[in-house]
């Protein structure tokens, strides 16, 4: 259930340390690490400055600074809840402190800054194909001051020197599922040939392709 996280600085907000609400300041923390219950939101585990660590915390409890007016709540900032219990977590090195626009359920647009990707395995909703299937979390710190996670297809990023900043494009679900080997059996393996299958070749190796 439990993932390490790239660490990050955070502040987590009260309401989600003490009973008495109003009375105290947000607290400064670390984040690092994740949780995924499946069916849930994705949870946070911090180190807070006071020496506390405090597990499972929603997206929504951590902001980036002290005077962080949070705005945007839980369901605003994380689409989908976790695909199952097994999260995989992984900075993408092409994406790699990116700016990336996000549009969030309100309808609206909110520039950010790519962090890092929680990915999940071991659920038929984790690993299927379509618009009921696979989703990743991709977490990001907003410019308000909040943090996200949002899937592929709410994301616009930018690379000023490779992509456009035009209006998403209009392309179709993934919803095919491919394999490699339902073509049925080609060659008996077992038959001690280290290469099987390329005795017959009409070009060695080395030899020059055609166009």
């Amino acid at each position: 259930m439990n993932c390490n996280i790239p660490k990050f600085d955070c502040w987590v907000r009260p309401e989600f340390l003490y009973a008495e609400v109003g009375v105290h300041q947000p607290e400064k923390a670390i984040a690092f690490a994740v949780c995924g219950l499946y069916g849930q939101a994705l949870l946070f585990h911090v180190l807070l400055e006071s020496g506390a660590q405090r597990g499972r915390l929603p997206i929504h409890a951590l902001m980036q600074s002290k005077c962080t007016n949070p705005t945007l709540s839980l369901t605003d900032l994380e689409l989908w809840d976790a695909m199952s219990y097994n999260p995989c977590v992984i900075e993408y090195d092409c994406l790699a402190q990116m700016r990336v626009r996000a549009i969030l359920r309100d309808g609206k647009w909110y520039g950010g800054e790519y962090m890092f990707t929680v990915d999940w395995h071991g659920s038929s909703e984790a690993e299927s194909a379509g618009e009921n299937g696979w989703k990743c979390h991709h977490i990001i710190a907003l410019d308000n001051g909040q943090f996200a996670a949002q899937p592929n297809n709410r994301l616009l990023w930018f690379d000023p020197a490779f992509t456009s900043t035009g209006e998403p494009p209009k392309y179709a679900t993934a919803d095919k599922t491919y394999k490699c080997e339902n073509e049925g059996k080609w060659r008996t393996v077992g038959d001690g040939v280290m290469f099987y299958g390329i005795e017959n070749t009409p070009h060695g190796p080395f030899a020059a392709q055609p166009d």
